[in-house]
């Protein structure tokens, strides 16, 4: 596999960062041509929680939440105290319209959807849900930065720079002004020089420069299980603390937005996960997430999602090879209840996603697809 899949998915080398540096001096225009107020954050997870502060989301309150998630996005809302209760998601990763109403209450202040690895979701039933019922609707596109239409459906959109672009750091809320305090707009200021992710980015170019190569026992993105629990726990670091700061972009970040050429990142996006699904038919103990999955317009996917029965096994296989992949969501946030909803437990278990990034070439989809087929990891699911 190349250097560059060698290194995975960021890395800016120095001339760009400088060049990022002055052009984020002035404010980018937005890339989502939303008819909303756009705030830029440090991070999808603090945008969050500066949607329920806009909101006025506080104990008493309830907050409808997709039982398939991260746990990072979950815990801002946790952190203003209100009530969060999950909903049905099927194993397709396809949200359950009918398990919301049921659940909506005269307490609902917030219904949260995700767009699943880019994938819109059809929010024809649930918005309308949502408006009669005087209950706002946040869509998280943290996974689909680009994706036509994603994010201006429901009363908010947030997204993260970070999962598509080399930012290190980013979020973006696009929220309905009607009603919204500019006050409440005012973030506390972003350090001058993000020099930490700098340093990472940096870092990771010269990785791939020297075409040195990921290793397979790279420290997993999820926690350890400790000893008296069943499910293992989430990074310390998603936890949200109830107050904590909201912070803008870092001007690294802003001035690489005014730079990207959004159109060329997602039509190679497109064009990786068509060769890569292609690639993938067929191959034993890999099940694609989406038994049909067409890329319907709009749709800037962030990956490959498939079903595997030893994910451990299929991550150390791909890193071992140099590319990008990760446990995904494998960890469980302890402030929720995970016992009735076993379809979001096992895609949480054994979802695996196959890179699509903008940097990967056709030999390196090739090589992903070949580590793949050469996994013995039981029958095909």
């Amino acid at each position: 596999m190349s250097s560059r899949a060698r290194c995975g998915e960021l890395g800016r080398n120095p001339i760009d960062l400088v060049a990022d540096w002055l052009a984020g001096r002035r404010l980018p225009s937005c890339s989502h041509e939303l008819d909303r107020t756009i705030v830029l954050t440090r991070s999808g997870r603090e945008a969050i929680a500066l949607a329920m502060r806009l909101w006025k989301v506080a104990p008493g309150d309830e907050v409808l939440v997709p039982a398939y998630n991260c746990g990072s996005e979950v815990s801002p809302v946790i952190a203003t105290g209100a009530r969060v209760l999950m909903y049905r998601v099927d194993r397709n990763a396809e949200i359950d319209v009918h398990d919301i109403r049921r659940r909506l209450s005269g307490r609902t202040k917030v219904v949260f959807v995700t767009h699943y690895f880019g994938r819109p979701v059809d929010l024809r039933q649930l918005a309308p849900l949502c408006g009669d019922a005087g209950v706002k609707l946040l869509e998280d596109s943290a996974h689909s930065l680009f994706g036509v239409g994603v994010g201006g459906t429901g009363d908010a959109g947030v997204f993260s720079l970070r999962k598509i672009l080399p930012a290190s750091d980013g979020g973006v809320l696009a929220i309905r002004s009607s009603g919204i305090d500019e006050s409440d707009l005012r973030l506390d200021a972003p350090p001058s020089v993000a020099l930490r992710g700098t340093l990472s980015l940096i870092k990771r170019w010269l990785r791939r420069s020297l075409a040195v190569g990921a290793s397979a026992a790279a420290a997993d993105e999820v926690a350890a299980a400790n000893e008296d629990m069943t499910l293992p726990d989430v990074p310390r670091s998603y936890y949200f603390a109830p107050g904590a700061p909201v912070v803008g972009a870092s001007q690294l970040t802003r001035g690489l937005l005014s730079r990207i050429n959004k159109n060329a990142i997602v039509e190679r996006r497109r064009t990786n996960y068509r060769r890569l699904r292609a690639e993938m038919n067929g191959v034993r103990g890999f099940s694609p997430l989406w038994a049909e999955s067409p890329l319907e317009p709009g749709f800037c996917p962030l990956g490959l999602p498939g079903l595997v029965e030893d994910r451990e096994l299929w991550r150390l296989k791909l890193k071992a090879a140099g590319a990008p992949v990760s446990a995904w969501w494998a960890g469980f946030h302890r402030g929720l209840d995970w016992d009735e909803f076993p379809e979001a437990k096992m895609l949480k278990q054994r979802v695996i996603l196959l890179p699509v990034h903008q940097g990967l070439t056709a030999p390196d989809l090739d090589c992903i697809a070949a580590v793949a087929r050469s996994i013995e990891s039981g029958p095909a699911i």
